[in-house]
């Protein structure tokens, strides 16, 4: 469904409709006519191990604080309180599950729940600027878990992002491209490869 844009590009302008219709995107979709329920993204494994977790202040109505968003009941759940500031404050936390995957995943484990994330943050890439709105990287990317998290000591802490107004500015960086072969060809060993300027590089 689509969300009715924020005229005026301010946080302080998302209503609780607004938000409500925006997280929808994130939960279940049930169907009789579907045996598992499906989502707006993708997931490795469909396993959808990934938590999302808001950190509002003066946003939407809602009393500051972190909030999971619960997929299956369409919720918002207080975690932890925090103090008002004076400028609204919309961030996004993601906590993957390891528990979810390992009896799927044996290995990577870190590396799946991050594609999970970037699915997510694709998604709200989409939406955001019918809003208004846009997602930035924020600085603290990975780490310990924060102190509000009330789950197990094992999961990932996958990084904090910042929901705001401003524009994403274009990324200079340049991605690096390596090629695996994990049998040999007739003129391609096996092994780890960099593509640079058009040509594999053992």
């Amino acid at each position: 469904q689509p969300i009715e844009s924020c005229t005026d590009e301010n946080l302080a302008t998302l209503t609780l409709d607004k938000l409500g219709k925006l997280l929808r995107n994130f939960g279940q979709f049930v169907s009789d006519e579907r045996l598992l329920p499906k989502y707006a993204y993708a997931s490795p494994g469909a396993l959808y191990a990934t938590q999302l977790y808001l950190e509002l202040k003066g946003c939407a109505g809602l009393p500051p604080a972190i909030y999971y968003y619960h997929p299956v009941h369409h919720c918002l759940l207080p975690i932890a309180s925090l103090q008002p500031t004076k400028d609204p404050v919309f961030r996004l936390h993601f906590v993957g599950n390891r528990q979810a995957i390992e009896p799927v995943y044996k290995n990577n484990l870190r590396e799946v729940l991050e594609m999970e994330t970037g699915h997510m943050l694709g998604l709200f890439d989409e939406l955001l600027p019918e809003l208004g709105l846009h997602v930035h990287q924020a600085a603290l990317l990975r780490g310990a878990l924060p102190e509000w998290y009330q789950g197990s000591h094992d999961d990932d802490y996958l990084g904090c992002y910042v929901v705001d107004h401003q524009p994403v500015a274009a990324s200079r960086v340049q991605p690096e491209l390596y090629l695996q072969m994990q049998q040999p060809l007739p003129d391609l060993d096996a092994g780890l490869y960099q593509y640079q300027a058009g040509e594999l590089h053992f």
